[in-house]
């Protein structure tokens, strides 16, 4: 009888192992583990899409333009295994940059149209991140790459930010780190989300993102350069 007691304990605890690493992992963080658990129920149950019944915008008064997709090439750095987010170069016609996702190093990725590697860098940031996409644009004459630390899978970030980068140059010699010229830190309005599309209006100085698993899809905006951004 002990020695099923025994057994049935330890199988417990094995089974909880990942749950309490889980939490302690998020409480390190600083992040919201009883809304993580939520997430990871919700996900579970299939209801991971959170429907809204706000007014909506019509989409009939949306343009949609169309575009033929083109095969270009493959990317050659292998480094680069879990691209997301694309933007194009604004002083170097023809290359583009991009990040890797979650779990990897905080790098930003330069290659040609056809998937050449040009250079990498890594960026001075040391947080715990979720890097989602990313978008270049100029402001008061200088270019810049704008990385979007925004995912957020399970709605347990209390804060996400967006790192500003000055679009590095590429014949540089022995600079391979790239420190934001500024951080923007915020929250959304009415609690957390996953968010994995970002854009910028050069001509408002504003800063679009799009979330997701939401019905609709839900549009939020901010200043390109908010006061208090470090």
């Amino acid at each position: 009888m002990r020695y099923v007691f025994y057994s049935l304990a330890f199988l417990l605890v094995l089974l909880s192992a990942p749950l309490m690493v889980f939490c302690l992992f998020g409480l390190f963080q600083g992040l919201d583990v009883a809304q993580g658990l939520k997430s990871i129920a919700r996900n579970l149950t299939g209801e991971e899409l959170i429907y809204d019944v706000r007014q909506r915008y019509r989409s009939d008064l949306m343009v949609a333009k169309q575009r033929r997709v083109i095969w270009m090439g493959d990317l050659e750095n292998e480094q680069l295994n879990e691209a997301s987010g694309l933007a194009a170069a604004r002083q170097n016609q023809g290359i583009h940059f991009s990040i890797n996702d979650s779990g990897n190093a905080p790098q930003l990725f330069a290659f040609h149209a056809d998937g050449r590697h040009v250079r990498s860098w890594i960026v001075d940031y040391s947080e715990s991140h979720d890097f989602e996409d990313l978008a270049s644009f100029t402001y008061e004459g200088q270019q810049y790459v704008l990385i979007a630390d925004t995912g957020d899978n399970l709605y347990w970030r209390p804060e996400v930010r967006l790192l500003v980068i000055p679009e590095p140059d590429l014949g540089g010699v022995g600079d391979d780190s790239l420190a934001p010229a500024w951080v923007i830190r915020f929250r959304y309005p009415d609690g957390q989300r996953d968010v994995e599309s970002v854009a910028v209006d050069e001509a408002e100085e504003r800063i679009y993102l799009i979330s997701k698993r939401r019905v609709p899809p839900e549009l939020f905006s901010l200043p390109l350069r908010p006061k208090g951004a470090l």
